[in-house]
C-alpha cells in the first residue's frame, strides 16, 4: 500500500508542509533586539504621543506606571472591569507588570489597556534602536505598538492626580 501515488506529489507534500512549519515558527517568533540588555528603566512614550509611562523595577520584576497624561486631568480608570478599580485616577496605575527577561528579550506578564479596560498576558516586549515593542499574540495573529524616549520635558502628574 503506498501513502503517495507518486513521487511529485510526495515531494510537493514535503515542500508545503515545510512551508507551513516556516511561517509557522515565524509568526510564533517574536524579533530579538541586538542589545536587550540595554535599559527598559526610564520614561516611554506611547505610540500615541499622549501618555507617559515610567519602567523601573517592582516586586515582580520590572513594572510600568503612568506618570503624564496629555490633556486629562480628571482620567479614572472607567474602563477597568472591575468596578471597585473604575474610580482609581490613571495617574500612578500600573500598566505594564512582571517584565523579566526572556532569552534574548523580554516578556511582561501583563499589559492592561485602561482606554478599552482589557489586560493583555504574556507580551513580548523587545528593545532595540531606543524603541520599545511591545507584541501581544493570540493565536497566530499579533498586534504591536512602539514606545519611544519622550524628546522633550515633561511635568510628572501626581501620584493619585491625573494632571500633568
Amino acid at each position: 500500500m503506498k501513502l503517495f501515488a507518486n513521487h511529485t506529489m510526495r515531494g510537493l507534500l514535503t515542500h508545503l508542509l515545510g512551508a507551513v512549519a516556516l511561517v509557522a515558527w515565524l509568526l510564533a517568533t517574536p524579533g530579538r533586539p541586538a542589545h536587550a540588555s540595554a535599559s527598559l528603566h526610564g520614561p516611554w512614550l506611547t505610540e500615541d504621543e499622549d501618555v507617559i509611562i515610567e519602567i523601573g523595577p517592582c516586586s515582580s520584576g520590572l513594572c510600568g506606571r503612568i506618570i503624564w497624561i496629555q490633556g486629562a486631568a480628571d482620567a479614572r480608570n472607567d474602563k477597568d472591569p472591575d468596578p471597585q478599580r473604575r474610580s482609581l485616577p490613571l495617574c500612578g496605575l500600573t500598566v505594564v507588570s512582571g517584565m523579566r527577561p526572556n532569552g534574548t528579550a523580554w516578556r511582561a506578564a501583563t499589559l492592561y489597556d485602561p482606554e478599552d479596560g482589557t489586560t493583555y498576558r504574556d507580551v513580548d516586549v523587545t528593545l532595540a534602536d531606543n524603541r520599545l515593542r511591545l507584541t501581544i499574540r493570540v493565536f497566530i495573529f499579533s498586534q504591536s505598538t512602539t514606545w519611544t524616549r519622550p524628546a522633550a520635558a515633561f511635568d510628572r502628574c501626581r501620584s493619585g492626580d491625573s494632571r500633568p
